[in-house]
Formats: C-alpha cells, sequence, structure tokens
C-alpha cells in the first residue's frame, strides 16, 4: 500500500515536472508541436476560399490534416493551424516585406503569414502570386 508520504512526494514530482515545462517554454520559448493537436478548420479554409472565389477559380485540398488553397489550379496559400502561409519570394516584398514570418510545421522554410481579415492585401497577394507559381507537375500513373 501506498503511505501518504509517497503520494506526496509522487504528488510535488508531477508538480515540479509540470511547471518546468510551463517555465521553459515561458522564458527559452519552446514548445514540443509534435505534441500539439491543433488543426485548421473547414470553416476556416471555407472562410479563406469565399474572400477569393469571386476573382478565381479557388480550391483547396486536406493534406496532412492541414491545407493548400489552389488558385487557378496553382498551388498558392498554405493554411496549419488556422494560419495563412505564403512563400518568400522577392516579388512579395513591396506588398508585405515587413509581415510576420513562421515556419508553417517542423522543417519547412520560414513563409509570410498572411492576414485575411484584410481583403485587399490578401487579393494583391494572390495577384502576385499566381502568374509567378508554376502548375504542379502531373503525376505518372503507375
Amino acid at each position: 500500500m501506498f503511505r501518504i508520504m509517497d503520494l506526496k512526494k509522487y504528488f510535488l514530482e508531477y508538480i515540479v515536472n509540470f511547471f518546468a515545462k510551463w517555465y521553459n517554454v515561458l522564458q527559452i520559448g519552446w514548445i514540443d508541436w509534435r505534441n500539439s493537436n491543433m488543426a485548421t478548420s473547414s470553416d476556416y479554409v471555407e472562410f479563406l476560399c469565399e474572400q477569393l472565389g469571386s476573382l478565381w477559380a479557388v480550391r483547396s485540398r486536406k493534406m496532412f490534416g492541414e491545407y493548400m488553397v489552389y488558385v487557378n489550379d496553382k498551388p498558392i496559400l498554405l493554411v496549419c493551424d488556422n494560419t495563412v502561409f505564403v512563400k518568400i519570394i522577392p516579388e512579395l516584398a513591396p506588398l508585405i516585406g515587413g509581415a510576420a514570418r513562421g515556419l508553417p510545421y517542423s522543417g519547412a522554410k520560414e513563409h509570410y503569414i498572411l492576414d485575411i481579415e484584410d481583403k485587399d492585401i490578401l487579393r494583391a497577394a494572390v495577384e502576385i502570386l499566381e502568374p509567378v507559381t508554376p502548375l504542379p507537375k502531373a503525376r505518372k500513373k503507375k
């Protein structure tokens, strides 16, 4: 049987480990994203597609729990954790060069983060990206 002292010891170890983890997050700024369960909601992607739908042929595709938004069949916007990411290219620098940057997933290159509430910047970014983004290569049938 457990004694009260043993229970206190295990409880205190648990509390110390719990707070040590969050202390590191606040002080150092790291989070183990592998344990993060937040995924993009379909409502968010639908709202994004509605923002662009009147000007272009827009569709989205779910990939690995996140979404790629295609404009005229070109992969333009990456949506991860309800955040819209676009590649950092020189053509976008005058428009959103000072925008926030982030990593859509671990191992990815840094991307610009777009605010989809600002329709003008969103549409201007897509107008710049659409001509310079190539169509995806067709897959070979096996």
